[in-house]
């Protein structure tokens, strides 16, 4: 109504005031997101939950939710888990490493889980990089 289309007003007229425009904003969360994705990486066995990587990023569940996955193409918490199996495949090529000794590493509850979640994520069995064979 009349009060939305003021308040777009003013959002706009601050916007050009402030000489900021919607590739600097973008540019600014994408920046916080990389930042958030590091911390993420860097606690991968942190049960991390949309409401929390939000309030790191200081923003609403929604706001945050629809950035992911407007830049993402994925859930934060789809994001989240493609960081643990992504982390899981380098532990996995590093060839010192077990599923047993990985899962906990990379957040997962069990080695099972790890495995089905890994070949559901890449295609096949982390079995065919495992030194082991197992």
């Amino acid at each position: 109504g009349m009060i939305e289309s003021y308040i777009r007003l003013i959002v706009y007229k601050m916007g050009r005031y402030l000489n900021i425009n919607k590739t600097d904003v973008r540019m600014l969360q994408v920046q916080r997101l990389n930042r958030l994705w590091a911390e993420v990486d860097s606690r991968l066995a942190h049960r991390w939950t949309a409401s929390e990587l939000a309030g790191c990023c200081g923003m609403s569940k929604t706001g945050f939710c629809r950035l992911v996955k407007d830049l993402e193409g994925l859930t934060p918490l789809e994001k989240v888990r493609s960081i643990r199996l992504n982390r899981a495949r380098e532990l996995f090529e590093g060839g010192s490493y077990t599923l047993e000794t990985i899962a906990p590493i990379v957040g997962f509850s069990s080695p099972f889980s790890l495995s089905k979640a890994y070949k559901k994520f890449f295609g096949r069995s982390p079995s065919h990089l495992l030194a082991d064979g197992c």
